[in-house]
């Protein structure tokens, strides 16, 4: 092997200096392998100046690499240039794949940037460019088909990528001294890779028809620069984050508090350190921790990190934490010149303990306004409005525009309602004050039971009170009680109850019940704080059931009835989906009205599947998005619900509950028209696993006209209805086509495809009735907005037979899914109803 650069080149590269340089390599006769490179380098030799395949027991199929430390960085210009010759014509058994860039991990390649040379079949070989995120395959641009076919393919290949993500390809058959640009692509890389990788993928008869010459790739960059820190926080779990400017690891560790030795638990994720405080630091007392050891991943050493302060608390935000404290719906300088001219909605931190607020969002009128704030400091009035001049209040850009007859508004936090109020005029209460110029006041923070009672108009003369205790304020407080854990072990099986404020003697008078298996309430211990509760049970509980928790307590009064609280909780090891175990069941991609999208999946097995390291991928034409979902245990047939908009998806549908799972993230690139969903899973070994698929188009669903509003359902047999009635949508339980009634072999009727009669354009229908003689009552419907559009509208025929429906126009029924419903009258009282949907290819 003969090195072209310069032997001080050789030296930074080869025995890892620090320092910039590049590579050029060349093949002729000498030794091999070579110390500088990786992998399976008993399946290569050198020949005639070229580096060749040389696999002396090869199997029907292989694949084979070998690689080299190259690391590249996104930060200069890079460029690559190879020649690669295979003396056949490339198919889909045999074909290459020249990694510019990746990581490599136990022989193993983890991400990276590909060229596929070939691969598919004769013709249609292109030279393409592919991105592997480690569990899929992203194709980012291609050449002309035919590019890569021939009885013997030989090419020169330059690739280009500057510091913004762009990418060019040349391409240059080796008689020709120039390179035709072949293709762009865009696609910037998040990461530093480290090396350089040549991959054979060929049948028993290719192992020896493989060569490349000439590799060359400059700059070659290994990382100098250490690790800086960005920024710190606090955040929930008395936790400290650190945020720095690259990736981090950690060889050795060390930390001081307060002068001395420290010990905590830590975490170390990408360019994230967070230490857990736990107890060794109280709320509000000064600090000072020091950090010694941080390094990048190419052992860079960060400086020792100082910081003091007074430590905070921070919570998560939970129900009845925040709520919404006073409403400035109407304002009206005519009514009170004093009054504010914008509108404004006040918040409050409720609690003692400053909140981790960074998901909370304003909701109305089915809309999310996420706020964009950090942290709300404990026992803090937030006033949030549209007049960015505003002192001290929180400027929403898109400030909704509140209704004057009334609405609600409510505040969420991921899948979890923190707050919901109705407001309207009436709960002024004051006949000088319903004409506007006056906000509306909370009368009691904790009570969420009162309503209407719970308001007043502003006392004050100005009309309003922001930033400031409500002039009606009444300060008794309410308690709430929520489900915080379950613990197993050691025999001892113990639920806690957890309030915001203290808990009394009062609690025995409670009623709890544990199902499935019936659990009883043995006794009780109350925690130092009296805020928490530990409720023993006299079973064992078992592990790896999915148990309903509930409870019906005497102090949670609303209107003088028990309030009825009920939780899930979830403990034990649910085993990993396999194939059609854990389905994709449901799909709403575009929903109508203030409905939400969601994806719903389906545990088809009476066991308990673990689907924590669950990924989702919407793939296009062009494109892979993937989406790591979270279930920690999925019930035997139960139907975990992904969704965009928690207040959306439960006002349209009743069946709704609280498994459903709040993502709104997930459906940034979900797109309304056409799509393709595949479930993976992700293995011990980082590779990824595809359990379901399926693949929706907005041609199956009766045209654009017709869209919103309508699910794909799966069914029974594994394959999907081409879309349901917007009435069809079934999240958190079974799809309709499960449930419909004597749909089956034995249904009364037989509907035969729609034909399309010669260059008529009419579309014709011909179907079968029973044998019993009754009264029948035909629709044909089209999917559309808000429920079905009838074609057909109470077609009656009396007695059984051969029926056809003739020459439906074109312009009504074109290319889409419609719905045949039959209707058997019983003693003109009562009927029974088949629906049959089918489709029509125009």
């Amino acid at each position: 092997m003969r090195i072209k650069c310069a032997y001080i080149f050789m030296l930074c590269i080869f025995q890892l200096t620090k320092i910039v340089g590049q590579i050029s390599l060349g093949f002729d006769q000498v030794n091999w392998p070579d110390t500088l490179w990786s992998g399976e380098v008993q399946n290569f030799t050198l020949s005639d100046g070229y580096l060749q395949l040389f696999d002396p027991e090869p199997e029907g199929s292989n694949s084979t690499y070998i690689y080299l430390e190259a690391p590249t960085s996104a930060d200069s210009i890079t460029y690559w240039y190879f020649d690669w010759r295979m003396d056949f014509s490339p198919s889909a058994s045999n074909y290459s794949r020249i990694w510019l860039a990746c990581d490599v991990v136990n022989d193993e390649i983890t991400s990276g940037y590909y060229l596929r040379m070939g691969g598919v079949s004769g013709s249609s070989d292109a030279l393409k460019l592919v991105y592997f995120n480690g569990f899929t395959d992203l194709d980012l641009g291609s050449s002309s088909p035919g590019y890569m076919h021939g009885a013997e393919v030989h090419k020169r290949i330059q690739v280009q990528r500057d510091t913004t993500g762009e990418w060019a390809v040349f391409g240059s058959d080796p008689a020709v001294n120039e390179f035709d640009l072949l293709f762009t692509a865009v696609h910037n890389p998040t990461k530093q890779f480290e090396y350089a990788l040549f991959e054979c993928i060929y049948t028993v008869s290719r192992n020896e028809h493989f060569f490349m010459d000439s590799f060359y790739l400059d700059p070659i960059y290994t990382d100098l620069k250490a690790p800086t820190l960005v920024e710190w926080n606090y955040v929930p779990e008395r936790a400290i984050e650190f945020l720095f400017d690259e990736y981090i690891e950690s060889s050795v560790l060390s930390f001081m508090l307060n002068s001395n030795i420290f010990e905590p638990d830590y975490s170390i994720e990408g360019n994230t350190l967070i230490i857990f405080m736990e107890d060794n630091i109280e709320d509000g007392v000064f600090f000072d921790l020091a950090i010694e050891g941080l390094t990048d991943e190419h052992l860079n050493v960060a400086p020792v990190i100082n910081i003091s302060d007074n430590f905070k608390d921070i919570r998560s935000v939970s129900t009845g934490d925040v709520i919404i404290n006073e409403i400035l719906f109407e304002p009206s300088v005519s009514e009170n010149p004093l009054c504010p001219v914008f509108e404004f909605i006040e918040i409050y931190n409720t609690s003692a303990y400053d909140l981790d607020v960074s998901e909370l969002a304003l909701e109305y009128d089915g809309i999310r306004f996420p706020l964009d704030i950090n942290v709300l400091s404990r026992e803090t009035y937030l006033v949030i409005s549209s007049d960015p001049d505003l002192v001290g209040g929180h400027y929403l850009e898109n400030f909704p525009s509140l209704l004057n007859s009334g609405a609600t508004l409510g505040l969420s936090s991921k899948e979890v309602l923190i707050d919901n109020v109705f407001y309207s005029s009436s709960h002024y209460k004051n006949p000088d004050r319903d004409d506007g110029g006056y906000s509306l006041e909370r009368i009691n923070y904790f009570n969420p039971c009162l309503g209407e009672e719970n308001w007043s108009a502003c006392q004050f003369v100005q009309g309003v009170s922001p930033g400031y205790p409500n002039s009606v304020l009444d300060t008794n407080f309410y308690p709430v009680i929520q489900v915080d854990f379950i613990d197993i072990g050691q025999g001892n099986q113990s639920v806690i109850l957890e309030s915001n404020y203290l808990l009394s003697d009062s609690i025995a008078e409670t009623i709890f019940a544990i199902e499935p298996t019936n659990a009883i309430i043995d006794r009780y211990n109350f925690f130092d704080t009296s805020q928490k509760i530990e409720l023993i049970t006299e079973e064992i509980l078992v592990d790896g059931l999915v148990y309903n928790f509930s409870i019906s307590d005497s102090i949670l009064l609303c209107n003088e009835s028990l309030e009825y609280l009920e939780s899930y909780i979830e403990f034990g090891k649910g085993r990993r989906p396999n194939y059609g175990e854990l389905v994709i069941n449901e799909v709403l991609p575009d929903p109508r009205g203030a409905c939400s999208q969601y994806i719903e999946l389906r545990n088809t097995t009476s066991d308990l599947l673990d689907g924590e390291n669950l990924f989702i991928g919407f793939k296009s034409l062009s494109d892979e998005f993937i989406f790591p979902l979270s279930v920690p245990l999925v019930a035997p047939d139960d139907f975990p619900v992904f969704v965009r908009d928690s207040v959306g998806i439960s006002s349209c549908y009743a069946a709704i509950n609280k498994k459903h799972i709040w993502v709104p993230d997930l459906f940034k690139s979900m797109n309304k028209d056409s799509f393709r969903l595949t479930l993976y899973r992700r293995n011990p070994d980082f590779t990824a696993t595809a359990i379901s698929e399926m693949e929706y188009n907005v041609k199956a669903r009766g045209g654009e006209a017709y869209a919103a509003g309508v699910a794909y359902e799966r069914l029974l047999d594994g394959s999907w209805l081409s879309a349901s009635a917007p009435d069809f949508g079934t999240p958190t339980a079974p799809n309709k086509e499960a449930e419909i009634d004597n749909f089956s072999s034995s249904q009364p009727f037989y509907l035969n495809p729609p034909l399309l009669m010669g260059t008529s354009k009419f579309v014709n229908l011909a179907f079968q009735l029973g044998t019993d003689v009754a009264k029948y009552t035909i629709s044909v419907c089209a999917f559309g907005i808000p429920r079905f559009y009838e074609i057909i509208d109470g077609l009656q025929l009396s007695g059984s037979g051969n029926y056809f429906i003739e020459q439906f126009p074109w312009d009504v029924m074109k290319r889409g899914t419609y719905l045949m419903v039959i209707e058997k009258d019983i003693d003109g009282l009562d009927y029974d109803r088949w629906l049959l949907p089918f489709f029509v290819y125009l």
